[in-house]
C-alpha cells in the first residue's frame, strides 16, 4: 500500500472555495504523478444534499 496516494483531510474543513482550489491541485498532481497515461481535462463540482461539495474529475487516456 502506497500512504503517499490520497488527499490531504484538512481539506475538508475549508471554506468552500479554498476546499475546491486545493482539491483540484492535489487531485492534478496526485494523477500526475502515479498516473501518468492521464491527463486531468477537467474539474467540476456540484453540492450534495446537505451541502457536502462532490468533486467530478474529467480525464483523458494518452497510454497504450
Amino acid at each position: 500500500m502506497n500512504r503517499n496516494i490520497g488527499l490531504d483531510p484538512d481539506i475538508i474543513s475549508q471554506p468552500d472555495t479554498i476546499a475546491r482550489n486545493l482539491y483540484t491541485v492535489s487531485a492534478i498532481e496526485l494523477i500526475e504523478e502515479f498516473e501518468d497515461r492521464l491527463s486531468v481535462e477537467e474539474v467540476q463540482f456540484e453540492s450534495g444534499d446537505s451541502g457536502n461539495m462532490i468533486p467530478k474529475v474529467v480525464l483523458s487516456y494518452n497510454g497504450e
